[in-house]
């Protein structure tokens, strides 16, 4: 299927990416995470506990398929323990959010009318009413978050969505703006976050080595934030990035995690 080149963009989303047209989807997954972050209880929301409903959620509106639990399967796919998957399970069906029949989890009506909601807001055309779960993604969005989470989580396992949120931001503005460098006030702006809750989440990334500062040349004052180019795991996204926006992309191959 190809993601790009059949799906109308609104306007401000191709004005934002006019410079690098071929990479024209990574604002529409940037307004998406931050649609998602916005409606997170906390800051510190666990990239963690991210990347888990990343894995669910692309089953559902990526693959439009059920996820089949039971016996370790969800732990053995995400690596993680049994008891972190019950513990988020538990309270995902308290919310009603999702639901089991069986040995298969299903999206509850709160997660469906949620994420329509988050993504028209984005502005990400979605297929219509008539696939399983009321709609479907036009590419794997889901799925692309979820192996970008992936990345630094190899590194960190106590990073947060507000630390992935900030790395988007500084792609978008490298392959959308072509600029190499945003300042904290720029971060604020972008990701709707106040200077002094990203403060502490950016120096999380600068001890991780997956972002650099320096000094503006013309006014001390100003740090200037970049993406490291040197990172194992900024080099693991930029390839994520390049895949993402090719036409045969698919959710399977985008993360090995959905595979089979």
């Amino acid at each position: 299927m190809n993601w790009i080149g059949t799906r109308p963009l609104p306007r401000n989303r191709l004005k934002r990416c006019s410079q690098q047209v071929q990479y024209r989807l990574i604002s529409l997954i940037t307004d998406s995470c931050i649609e998602v972050l916005q409606h997170m209880r906390t800051s510190k929301t666990s990239l963690r506990i991210y990347r888990l409903k990343c894995f669910l959620n692309a089953h559902f509106f990526e693959l439009n398929r059920e996820v089949v639990t039971g016996s370790g399967i969800l732990s053995a796919r995400l690596s993680e323990s049994n008891a972190f998957i019950d513990r988020y399970l538990q309270r995902a069906y308290r919310a009603e959010r999702v639901r089991r029949v069986d040995d298969a989890l299903l999206p509850g009506r709160a997660l469906i009318d949620d994420h329509q909601d988050w993504f028209d807001r984005a502005n990400v055309p979605l297929k219509g009413a008539q696939q399983t779960f009321g709609f479907e993604l036009p590419f794997p969005l889901i799925s692309f978050t979820g192996a970008m989470a992936d990345t630094l989580l190899a590194s960190s396992p106590k990073l947060t969505l507000t630390q992935l949120s900030i790395l988007l931001a500084l792609w978008e503005a490298r392959l959308c703006k072509g600029s190499l460098t945003l300042t904290t006030s720029d971060l604020s702006q972008r990701l709707s976050i106040t200077k002094s809750t990203l403060s502490t989440s950016i120096e999380g990334l600068l001890v991780l080595g997956v972002l650099q500062q320096q000094s503006h040349p013309e006014d001390g004052r100003i740090i200037l934030l970049s993406i490291n180019p040197e990172s194992a795991a900024i080099q693991l996204q930029r390839r994520l990035i390049d895949q993402v926006h090719r036409e045969d992309c698919t959710t399977q191959t985008l993360w090995s995690r959905l595979a089979g």
